[in-house]
């Protein structure tokens, strides 16, 4: 009888242990949204302007636990960038005022406009680093996120004199690149639901390290930036 029970609590304990590793598996996995602001960054700002819109960001997410304070992050992600920007480094003939002692450029007087679209499939990997807190908690992320882009629109429009906007064939300097390798940052705050959910806010800042234009131009210098917040839940 002895021995019926010492094995009875054998194969219980056994039982609840293998119960117990599965509850707090290492790995996790996620979606999230994030609604994103995209603007240009030009090094020759007098020359070009851009006109931030707003664009999206939606995945799914994969975390790896890989100790209480460190997670890694991947995952594959959807992006929809929106941008306009005018270009004033081409001079055209009523960019140029004669007077009598001379001539004078103003390049405000005509200009390019473009209006971009376009859509990205990505692949993020990040850590994010605990700061604040134990179940709920105050975290930051540093991490790198390659870019392909599969649909897009690019027009470009042509003001005159300040007048009304004509749309040009498409110019090969205003390519946009395919690929795009952005660096990812931010700073958030995961609340704990049970043992496998939680619910995260990020703030989100994303910078190109490469140009987006495929051709050499004054465009060419331009370099995306992204700010948004991401909600996220995982599972």
């Amino acid at each position: 009888m002895r021995k019926i029970a010492l094995i009875f609590f054998f194969i219980q304990s056994l039982v609840f242990s293998i119960s117990s590793q599965e509850t707090i598996k290492p790995y996790q996995f996620g979606i999230h949204v994030a609604p994103k602001k995209t603007t240009y960054r030009f090094q020759d700002a007098d020359k070009s302007e851009s006109k931030s819109q707003f664009g999206i960001e939606a995945g799914v997410d994969f975390f790896y636990h890989l100790s209480k304070k460190l997670t890694l992050k991947s995952g594959l992600s959807y992006h929809f960038l929106h941008n306009k920007q005018i270009d004033y480094s081409i001079t055209f003939g009523s960019d140029i005022d004669f007077t009598n002692s001379g001539s004078q450029v103003n390049l405000q007087n005509s200009w390019f406009e473009d209006d971009f679209k376009a859509h990205y499939v990505g692949l993020p990997i990040e850590l994010r680093f605990k700061l604040l807190g134990n179940e709920n908690h105050l975290y930051t992320k540093l991490g790198l996120e390659l870019l392909w882009k599969f649909a897009g629109s690019e027009e470009i429009y042509l003001i005159e004199n300040m007048g009304s906007a004509s749309l040009l064939e498409m110019n090969p300097t205003r390519k946009l690149n395919r690929t795009l390798t952005l660096v990812n940052y931010g700073i958030g705050y995961q609340i704990k639901l049970s043992n496998r959910q939680f619910l995260y806010l990020e703030s989100q800042i994303n910078y190109s390290t490469k140009n987006i234009f495929q051709s050499s131009s004054i465009l060419n210098n331009s370099k995306i930036l992204n700010l948004g917040l991401a909600f996220g839940v995982g599972f």
